[in-house]
């Protein structure tokens, strides 16, 4: 080789660096199509469905949607028919809060929210009292029944949000209300929380306190207040809801994926609004549904099972995922998961897991891709429950609480981009892992 030749060459790979190539071997991920997902994005954000939540009219409404979803794309039912029912109690909103005092009432939803997570809290009737600012002094004070007990930030923050509601209580206190210096517009609608997920936990009583958090320009005038008036119109209802899934037959019957996501949200307001749900989560089962759909499309069967479900109840303690856990379709031994949560912000992807060797190759594979990913640390989606089992889960998320169960988690918030770049890293994990590379002449 001429000297000129091999200076020519050195120069080429200077100017033009090697890259790996990205292939997709048996998948055709041309076939995705980011309007379609975006259509079923705005169809379950609709006002008809009411934001999606456990045991409402607009949560049937949602099954029904994605089982005629599967029906078009032509996955098989799990068993004679998609759904997968269980029952569980669930928080239903009937009237709008109120939160005023002799001078001003305020705006529910913008100045102030009810905590329903409290077992011993009150969340149907009306709490009355003046208020009474709490101090690490007061605590066990019988002398405050009846009183509206205002906690500010440094005491929640030096003694614990948890452990001090509990305190209060279990204590003799007695309080007729308690109202926390907590800025509601950054911590989402919650219905129910999460961490009860012991459903058995959930007692309520009609003589504790109503519970409410509020933002600081609203504290501060209350406790300038004579007197607080506070209501709250939830009750807890026993609910039927429903796992939906259906699955690709693989050429090996004992190995298999799960692709999975929740449809169901925090409801209606009662006050002429509702949430959405864009984000959290329709955005999740769009992708769902379009993998299912380009799987099938693409008329090539995988070598293991890939199964999809649609998990409901995930917004009122993980119910869904934790009654399939317990009541398994298929085995789940040889089994992975990957979770669909909050898909379509400018938030780098997060991988959330345990450390877990699913993590690590989808990570590597993101890498790939050039696709930007974080691990927060945190499993709080429908992944939880199959790692308390052991099986390999993980959770994709963009973990974004800028329209966290607000009514503002809308369509338009959406990014196409993040959306497509999160579901390309699903469709090229299942190309390289579920997928023969010896024999991929069948079809389904």
């Amino acid at each position: 080789m001429s000297r000129i030749l091999l200076t020519l060459l050195i120069l080429s790979f200077l100017i033009f660096p090697y890259t790996e190539q990205i292939t997709y071997t048996n998948i055709d991920n041309t076939l995705l199509d980011i309007e379609q997902i975006l259509e079923t994005i705005y169809e379950l954000s609709k006002e008809e469905y009411k934001g999606r939540l456990a045991g409402t009219k607009g949560n049937h409404l949602t099954q029904e949607y994605i089982i005629k979803q599967y029906e078009t794309i032509g996955l098989i039912p799990a068993q004679e028919e998609y759904k997968q029912p269980f029952t569980h109690k669930v928080i239903h909103t009937h009237a709008p809060a109120h939160l005023k005092t002799d001078q001003k009432e305020y705006t529910w939803l913008v100045d102030f929210k009810v905590r329903t997570i409290w077992p011993g809290s009150k969340i149907n009737g009306i709490s009355i009292g003046s208020p009474h600012l709490l101090t690490k002094e007061d605590l066990d004070n019988p002398n405050l029944k009846d009183h509206i007990l205002l906690i500010d930030t440094p005491l929640l923050e030096e003694l614990g949000l948890d452990p001090l509601i509990t305190r209060i209580l279990y204590t003799r206190m007695n309080p007729s209300g308690i109202i926390l210096n907590i800025d509601n517009r950054n911590s989402g609608h919650y219905i129910v929380s999460r961490s009860i997920r012991n459903q058995e936990l959930i007692q309520f009583k009609d003589t504790g306190p109503i519970i409410m958090y509020v933002t600081k320009q609203t504290f501060q005038e209350l406790t300038q207040a004579q007197e607080i008036h506070m209501e709250a119109r939830y009750t807890l209802e026993e609910v039927t809801s429903h796992n939906l899934i259906g699955y690709i037959p693989g050429t090996n019957q004992e190995e298999y994926i799960i692709i999975s996501a929740h449809y169901d949200h925090v409801g209606d307001n009662k006050n002429g609004t509702y949430n959405p749900g864009a984000l959290d989560n329709a955005s999740g089962v769009a992708a769902l549904l379009e993998i299912a759909r380009i799987l099938k499309t693409n008329h090539q069967q995988p070598e293991k099972t890939i199964i999809f479900i649609t998990f409901d109840a995930e917004e009122v303690g993980l119910l869904g995922s934790k009654h399939y856990t317990e009541n398994p379709i298929f085995p789940l031994k040889n089994t992975t998961v990957i979770n669909l949560d909050m898909l379509g912000s400018k938030l780098p992807l997060s991988l959330e897991g345990f450390n877990n060797d699913l993590q690590k190759t989808l990570a590597t594979y993101a890498q790939k891709l050039e696709i930007p990913t974080t691990y927060r640390g945190e499993v709080r989606s429908d992944s939880l429950p199959f790692h308390e089992k052991g099986i390999p889960a993980i959770t994709i998320i963009h973990y974004d609480r800028t329209y966290l169960h607000t009514i503002n988690d809308l369509p338009e918030h959406i990014d196409k981009d993040s959306l497509k770049q999160a579901i390309q890293l699903i469709l090229y994990y299942l190309d390289k892992e579920a997928y023969s590379t010896n024999d991929n002449s069948e079809h389904n």
